[in-house]
């Protein structure tokens, strides 16, 4: 910060800073800890013990933590430890921490975990209802209840076969939900009788053509190089937590008001994360607790180290969204007239922001397209799994992958090239459409991608070739690979106001010393401060040598929004750049130490009506088109991309170079993501930017948005199908081949039964 810290102040900074992992830190008389799960995914837990337990391992559950056993966000009670009602199975019931790793592993599978008998004997009932089986008179034998247990289903199966395919919404636990109408919709809602213009527009065949299509797309583990845990230690009076976290304010409070310890005796060492999508926002709190519990009552080091297994089982990134349209398409214009858009979200045993992603997901399942009549209904629902997490930067990016193949499909079924369905649809006129996203750059990004890869042609080839294939009754895998050629496009938003902790107030400081300017925020990565540095020398003329980026807050100053909100490039570039100016006014007219504080200005905010859910909802946006060619291998059925082609409207481009290696390090991540326990290779990749002077906005964040879509376009059209989710695997695309097979033989016999007379006047025809 400006002023000089002295020693005293030092000791209650934090830094913000990520630094090492968590994983490498080690003390001599360190305990090793393993979480003691749930065997069941229902049931109310009464204890948890261990007989004989040798000297110096522990147990901890939630009876030992000495202050609040649940901790909340955005409305939303969790426990640290389950201490009742169990919501999944492997949900943490305790913690047990000793010297020997394996010991204390062994201890886990050993834990004898009491239920309620009442609440077995429920679940008993719940079987025998929905199995009709007879279930035996429950008694307080243990042994009776393990052996009528071995023989009953799966408690998850009889939790599971509640879920899907639902009748009312008490059966699946709605925790969220957004509608939102507009036109011929909003009309329809409140008129009594059936017949309406909108069901006009659905049941006329001969103007319109209806298209309905399903789509999901899932997140894949990535590769962990570090699993989800801390390491907490004490020193003097001070607890030190060591963990990835993304919150750093949460995990504060987490710890302070679970063990009743003062927030300037709780020091947090921010650690590297293994990736992108790790451990979310709020999870590893829970852990960090957790671990800090067990520190805290042993008076040692304590270490929790996640095995892979539980990593994947109950860290997925994610959440499970299935995002279906009914469309209603204009066939002499090929206008969208009427979208009707359903969105269904498992959250899992608990999200705090169920609010937050089915909003986000409901702005963007449109994309850039606009429509007079649209219907959107978003619910989020609770399951019998694991918590699921969010991730503010990929958030949105199930509803670009489903838009875009929808409108491929669209496309493709109208005979219409693309581009051409998205130019004509993108930003048509239409006053009472809610969402207001400024793109000025799109259709410019559109054609210039589509030159650049020469996608007309490669298009209309692969389709033609395809087509051919089914035609002439050949097998669609021979000698020759399959080709296809796939477009897609989509916005990042950056600054979305919102109404939750997302919309927190995003703050820069910069403060112009004798010798050197200095930068008061969360660390970004390298390519943003170096991007920031130069946005210093231009407006102040100070060498980037010079330009310091001060992570340090006191423990009552650390921003409360994640740091991952935070780091918008766009939002926080621009916020520097007035910064730079005001400074750079008083420069000469005010003593040193000069220092500017700038936030988000309200006017943009007013741009956003949270209570109609309408209006202009990000600070700015990005833009970004894709197009991929692929090919499929006839014998291995193994996708090979030759060639990918991005143009970016992302503003402002300071240093091209780290731009370009931005984007190519965000597509060799997503492909990885595109085929299930495979990397999918590439042979060439051709980035163009757009001209711009507007303000830097996110670049990395497009990729993710778009790439998924313009190889499952492109898979499609190589396929003669319809792929309709991600990551796909060989088998299914050998199940879609086999699927689509099926026409040849209806075709063949069509054929067989013409006459020579009725093929002569077809082939006159």
């Amino acid at each position: 910060m400006a002023k000089r810290k002295t020693s005293s102040t030092q000791k209650l900074m934090r830094s913000l800073e990520a630094k090492d992992f968590y994983s490498d830190f080690f003390a001599s008389d360190m305990l090793h800890a393993a979480l003691v799960r749930s065997p069941a995914s229902s049931g109310v837990v009464k204890e948890v013990r261990i007989l004989d337990m040798d000297e110096g391992y522990y147990l901890f559950t939630a009876k030992d933590i000495p202050h609040n056993k649940s901790f909340t966000i955005n409305g939303s009670e969790i426990p640290v430890f389950t201490h009742g009602k169990v919501m999944y199975r492997g949900e943490p019931l305790g913690i047990i921490c000793g010297p020997d790793k394996e010991k204390v592993l062994q201890y886990c599978n050993e834990a004898e975990v009491i239920f309620d008998i009442g609440s077995l004997e429920s679940a008993f009932q719940s079987i025998e209802k929905n199995y009709k089986r007879p279930v035996t008179k429950i008694t307080g034998d243990l042994d009776s209840l393990v052996n009528e247990l071995n023989n009953m289903p799966d408690l998850d199966e009889v939790n599971s076969s509640k879920h899907p395919d639902k009748n009312s919404e008490d059966d699946f636990g709605l925790i969220a939900q957004r509608e939102i109408r507009t036109g011929l919709f909003k009309e329809a809602a409140s008129t009594s009788g059936e017949e309406t213009p909108l069901s006009e527009i659905w049941n006329d065949k001969e103007k319109y053509s209806i298209f309905e299509d399903s789509w999901t797309q899932n997140y894949t583990d990535p590769l962990w190089a570090e699993t989800t845990g801390a390491f907490c230690y004490s020193e003097k009076d001070t607890l030190h937590i060591c963990t990835t976290t993304k919150w750093s304010y949460l995990l504060l409070n987490v710890i302070s008001e679970c063990l009743d310890i003062p927030s300037e005796k709780i020091h947090i060492h921010k650690t590297k994360t293994s990736g992108p999508n790790s451990n979310g926002i709020w999870r590893n709190a829970k852990v960090a607790a957790q671990t800090a519990l067990a520190s805290r009552l042993t008076g040692k080091p304590v270490r929790l180290i996640f095995s892979h297994e539980e990593q994947s089982q109950f860290m997925r990134p994610g959440v499970n969204a299935k995002i279906s349209y009914k469309t209603a398409v204009e066939k002499a214009t090929s206008r969208i007239k009427a979208m009707e858009v359903f969105i269904d979200v498992d959250i899992g045993a608990r999200n705090p922001f169920a609010d937050e992603i089915i909003d986000r997901l409901s702005i963007a399942c449109t994309n850039i397209y606009t429509c007079e009549n649209l219907h959107i209904t978003a619910k989020a629902v609770s399951s019998p799994n694991p918590p699921t997490s969010i991730y503010a930067k990929t958030i949105d990016s199930q509803s670009f992958f489903a838009a875009e193949n929808h409108i491929s499909r669209i496309s493709t079924a109208l005979h219409q090239l693309p581009d051409t369905m998205r130019i004509i649809n993108f930003n048509t006129p239409c006053a009472n459409f809610p969402f207001k996203v400024p793109l000025p750059n799109a259709s410019q990004c559109i054609e210039s991608v589509m030159r650049t890869s020469d996608f007309n042609r490669r298009f209309i080839t692969y389709g033609l070739d395809a087509e051919s294939r089914m035609s002439t009754l050949q097998n669609p895998f021979f000698a020759l690979p399959l080709r296809g050629m796939g477009l897609a496009c989509a916005y990042y938003g950056s600054g979305y106001f919102g109404k939750n902790i997302f919309s927190g107030e995003q703050k820069m400081e910069v403060t112009l010393l004798e010798d050197q300017v200095v930068i008061h925020t969360p660390k970004p990565s390298e390519a943003v401060e170096n991007m920031w540095k130069k946005i210093v020398d231009q407006y102040l003329q100070i060498d980037a040598s010079k330009v310091i980026i001060d992570s340090e807050y006191l423990y009552n100053e650390i921003p409360n929004i994640p740091e991952e909100t935070s780091s918008s490039i766009g939002v926080m570039t621009n916020l520097l750049e007035k910064c730079c100016s005001a400074i750079a006014k008083k420069r000469f007219h005010e003593p040193l130490p000069i220092n500017v504080k700038k936030t988000v200005s309200p006017s943009l905010k007013k741009a956003w009506n949270s209570t109609s859910f309408s209006g202009s909802p990000f600070n700015s946006a990005s833009f970004a088109a894709c197009a991929l060619e692929l090919e499929v291998d006839s014998y291995t059925y193994a996708e090979k991309i030759k060639n990918i082609h991005f143009c970016i409207d992302c503003g402002e481009v300071f240093d091209k170079k780290a731009a370009e290696r931005t984007v190519k390090h965000a597509i060799q991540i997503e492909l990885s993501n595109m085929v299930k326990n495979e990397t999918v290779a590439c042979e060439n990749i051709n980035i163009t930017f757009i001209p711009s002077k507007q303000e830097p906005a996110q670049i990395g964040e497009l990729v993710h948005n778009t790439l998924p879509a313009a190889f499952s376009s492109a898979l499609s059209l190589a396929l003669n199908t319809h792929l309709t989710e991600l990551p796909c695997t060989q088998n299914l695309i050998y199940s879609l081949i086999q699927e689509r097979n099926k026409v040849i033989p209806k075709q063949a016999e069509k054929d067989e039964n013409l006459t020579p007379e009725t093929s002569k006047e077809d082939n006159a025809q």
